[in-house]
């Protein structure tokens, strides 16, 4: 049972190095080709260990890409939330002024992790003006606990 598991060990670690491999080639982004990629990492032994066939490579970095795409997307959505200037009010101040927007964009652009998305600019759009969309929906945040005054007293049991 031990050496029916071996190949599939030895699969996955192959598999590892190549994803390793793509993950130390600095010049792959999120909007990479294969064509550019296959020429960049086509001497290293970790591409051609993985598989010798290349229609195998090039699928397995697909996977990857979209792996990163919604690591990056999950990343931004990150961002917004720990962005201060976006609130509840976000949505209609940007209707009623472009200048909300830009406001934004200017605190963001800071960030690598908007910055990593610039090659999909209409989606990290749809992603925020979506965000924007959920805090509308949800309205104003509660009250910071304890700035809530009960007109009930507490009773505390001793």
């Amino acid at each position: 049972e031990a050496l029916q598991r071996a190949p599939g060990a030895a699969a996955a670690q192959e598999k590892d190095k190549y994803r390793d491999l793509l993950n130390e080639t600095a010049s792959i982004t999120l909007s990479s080709t294969w064509k550019e990629v296959k020429k960049m990492i086509r001497d290293d032994p970790r591409y051609s260990k993985f598989s010798s066939s290349e229609r195998k490579c090039e699928k397995e970095f697909k996977e990857y890409l979209k792996d990163k795409m919604a690591a990056a997307k999950s990343d931004f959505r990150e961002l917004l939330k720990e962005t201060k200037t976006i609130t509840y009010r976000s949505k209609k101040q940007m209707e009623e002024s472009e200048q909300h927007l830009l406001d934004i964009q200017k605190v963001l652009e800071k960030d690598k992790r908007y910055l990593v998305l610039g090659c999909i600019p209409d989606e990290r759009r749809k992603l925020l003006t979506a965000y924007m969309e959920d805090l509308d929906r949800r309205g104003p945040p509660p009250p910071p606990y304890g700035l809530f005054r009960s007109p009930y007293p507490v009773v505390t049991n001793k």
